[in-house]
């Protein structure tokens, strides 16, 4: 059963790439990701003023004036103002190098592909790797699932979930930005915490760092998974100290160390590059000095961020919410691993719930909570194996199934601007969009599928 399982996600995979999968390098942000790793290759050098400006230069007119009339300019020390993460940069760059190799033999073939770091090979392998980190990450969390539950409830949760959250849109539409990327190095973190729970020895702690290390690589937000390990550590060394152990407490101190140092040789790179850039080893919030956008921790706007028509995550992605609710059903068969995952998601909340751009406009949908769909997975499949005890499968995998023509139906008014890509959107002429004008679209869309591989 497990095969079969893995081969449905396959499909679904081969699927999406097939039909919606559009490498191209779009958008502020999805250029300033880029932007580190060309830079660094093509340029060796970390200035990406020429990177930012190529990019300025292939958007239109309107878009150059929304988009990139407030580039901050340089940092004290002298480089371009770039507050983007090199997460994404460093998990790209084995598909961008082969590119290059790739470009580069071609040439002395004869052939005259520019080896820009531009041309067709680099954004092709670079955003496939995108899709194939995300694909990667949600394997995990299958393999997760299906330990703790049948591997049907298993796939049918994993599937719904990327299938009606933001994912699928940023996998395999925007694969530019950092949350397909995103979700793997969060379900690689979830998954060696939970291989080595029972019995976690130095070499776990150290790979567990390093995880957590990637992962704020990616988004440095992601650093928060280091919480509850923490308190793990912290709560045997009180016990140790109680029953007056002295080599237990020696232990845990030194398991504490290999985790700590292990994080910061992860994080090794984005401390480098900020120290080089902004002339500061640590830079908590990078994107304070170019667009201005700080943190208010007294009053998170929390109500806004679940249930705001500007990008809520349950108004936009209703799926989230049973997931989440789910999280209490895997409690009762995974404490520790429940509270992991809903002390993780309760942190982000709180820190997208401060942030001055709270609703993450213009995008689609409520993207700041793709590193948390570890939960909604594994909330799902709690919810989905008690339901399935209640009802046919097929009556579950038929519900989850009208959530994720849901997503993609919004997916459709997104592309074609039925709704607004930035600020609160009517929740009726949403719904009347969803029902009656997207299937009257359907003809544009085939198009636009069409089209989205021309270069």
């Amino acid at each position: 059963m497990k095969k079969r399982g893995r081969l449905v996600l396959g499909l679904i995979y081969l699927c999406g790439m097939l039909a919606i999968f559009k490498p191209w390098i779009h958008g502020r942000d999805g250029a300033a990701y880029y932007a580190w790793l060309r830079s660094a290759v093509i340029d060796r050098d970390l200035d990406t003023y020429n990177e930012i400006q190529h990019f300025e230069q292939t958007q239109n007119v309107a878009v150059q004036m929304d988009a990139w009339q407030d580039n901050p300019g340089r940092t004290k020390t002298g480089y371009w103002m770039n507050h983007w993460p090199v997460g994404s940069a460093i998990l790209w760059s084995p598909f961008f190098l082969l590119a290059h190799l790739a470009t580069l033999a071609l040439n002395r073939m004869g052939c005259t592909i520019p080896a820009d770091g531009y041309s067709l090979f680099y954004v092709w392998l670079t955003m496939f790797s995108s899709t194939l980190w995300a694909f990667l990450g949600l394997y995990l969390l299958y393999r997760i699932a299906s330990q703790i539950y049948d591997s049907l409830s298993a796939t049918l949760s994993t599937a719904a979930i990327w299938l009606a959250s933001p994912l699928v849109f940023y996998m395999f539409m925007y694969p530019t930005m950092s949350h397909a990327n995103d979700v793997f190095v969060n379900a690689l973190f979830i998954w060696l915490w939970y291989r080595s729970r029972e019995a976690r020895q130095h070499w776990d702690w150290f790979l567990l760092g390093l995880a957590a290390g990637l992962a704020g690589l990616v988004r440095t937000q992601n650093a928060l998974l280091v919480a509850l390990p923490s308190l793990e550590l912290l709560w045997t060394l009180l016990e140790a100290l109680r029953w007056r152990s002295k080599a237990l407490a020696q232990q845990v101190l030194a398991q504490g160390a290999i985790f700590g140092s292990a994080f910061l040789l992860a994080f090794a790179p984005q401390i480098i590059v900020w120290k080089t850039v902004y002339g500061s080893y640590i830079v908590l919030n990078a994107a304070q000095m170019s667009m201005d956008l700080g943190f208010d921790l007294r009053s998170p706007r929390f109500l806004d961020v679940l249930f705001s028509s500007n990008r809520g995550l349950f108004v936009w992605h209703p799926i989230l919410l049973p997931a989440v609710l789910g999280i209490r059903l895997l409690a009762k068969r995974e404490r520790r691993l429940a509270a992991l995952l809903l002390l993780n998601f309760l942190l982000q909340l709180y820190l997208v719930g401060s942030y001055d751009a709270w609703d993450s406009s213009p995008a689609f949908g409520a993207r700041y909570f793709v590193n948390t769909v570890p939960l909604f997975v594994l909330g799902l499949c709690g919810l989905t194996s008690r339901l399935r005890q209640r009802m046919p499968s097929g009556a579950v995998a038929a519900v989850w199934g009208l959530l994720v023509m849901w997503n993609f139906a919004l997916i459709v008014q997104y592309s074609l601007q039925l709704v607004p890509r930035a600020g609160p959107i009517s929740i009726s002429q949403m719904v009347y969009n969803q029902f009656l004008v997207v299937p009257q679209r359907l003809g544009q869309v085939l198009l636009l599928m069409a089209s989205r591989l021309s270069w």
